[in-house]
């Protein structure tokens, strides 16, 4: 499937954020104006109930360069369980961000470095792609069921019908966070675009990855 646009890259590292300074240093004067300095954040905490762990400290529209030559924009929220970062490029590039911020960390404000602490990382890769095939390619069967519906409504919302969408889902009796893989039609896009929005619980890389699968399948 081709790639549209990449509506967002989360990435949770989920994890006691007290065990990066185990002993209390009372850093915020001068751990806070490095971070907004550092990757230049437009939206930050300005005030003191602002710093709260628990509800998580906010800061958006950074700037982070993955490469000498490109930037990307970066929302980071810090939580006493763990860190979360969002972009609109990939997870992959997400990690590199919360990397490069954990390892300022550790070398200028001497902090325990990240490699050394138990990280449980999560991921959320939402995606805009466009499909050769239309997903009635699961089962032709579908397309004669969609027209059913179409007449069956038509009087009452003169709209033609089609099958739009699939979902696969974890076992909500296995422990952890409930977890989808969804592939559905964009709802502001007409049917004869075939644009998609999908979500997963994955690797932005692994997610399209996937996607081309599909549409394997499909076709």
């Amino acid at each position: 499937m081709r790639l549209i646009s990449v509506a967002q890259a989360r990435s949770l590292w989920l994890f006691s954020t007290n065990d990066l300074n185990p002993k209390g240093r009372n850093l915020t004067k001068e751990l806070l104006p490095g971070l907004i300095a550092r990757y230049n954040f437009l939206t930050f905490p300005k005030k003191p109930e602002e710093l709260n762990m628990q509800t998580g400290i906010k800061f958006e529209d950074g700037s982070f360069g993955v490469s000498p030559d490109a930037k990307i924009t970066v929302h980071f929220n810090a939580y006493t369980v763990g860190l979360l970062a969002i972009t609109r490029s990939s997870t992959e590039e997400t990690d590199i961000f919360l990397e490069d911020l954990l390892g300022w960390l550790a070398d200028d404000f001497n902090l325990v470095p990240y490699r050394k602490l138990n990280i449980r990382r999560m991921y959320t890769s939402e995606v805009y792609v466009e499909s050769k095939e239309p997903l009635t390619g699961l089962n032709p069967r579908l397309s004669d069921f969609a027209q059913k519906i179409s007449q069956s409504t038509g009087e009452y919302t003169n709209k033609a019908f089609q099958f739009s969408g699939i979902s696969f889902t974890g076992d909500p009796s296995a422990p952890g966070q409930k977890q989808n893989f969804i592939l559905e039609r964009d709802i502001a896009a007409p049917f004869s675009e075939n644009r998609y929005f999908s979500s997963a619980p994955l690797h932005t890389s692994e997610h399209l990855s996937l996607l081309d699968e599909l549409e394997t399948i499909l076709a």
